[in-house]
């Protein structure tokens, strides 16, 4: 029992901070916030299609993903994650939805 109450509580230390608010201060950054300082941070976040940034949209701000990797695409499960890629962050970006016409 005490074994996983410390392990629960060191995942919880490693994992990053929430994502900010996307608003008209936030517009034009990148998340992870590594990415707009450091530019191997933006190559692997890119590269693992786990870098968001906030725009503006017609009506309001959001947050979207930049890049993708086939692992995310719809059928693509079968891909594996790209080495180096597993050990970045825990949450995986919002699937995308699909277009209707």
């Amino acid at each position: 029992m005490a074994v996983c109450i410390l392990l629960g509580a060191s995942m919880s230390l490693a994992e990053d901070p929430p994502r900010p608010a996307c608003n008209k201060s936030t517009a034009g950054k990148l998340w992870p916030d590594a990415a707009n300082h450091d530019h191997k941070a933006l190559t692997k976040l890119a590269h693992c299609g786990e870098l968001e940034m906030c725009i503006r949209d017609v009506w309001r701000y959001k947050w979207e993903s930049l890049t993708v990797r086939l692992d995310q695409l719809r059928g693509g499960s079968h891909f594996t994650k790209p080495a180096g890629c597993e050990a970045l962050t825990g949450a995986e970006p919002e699937p995308v939805a699909k277009a209707t016409k």
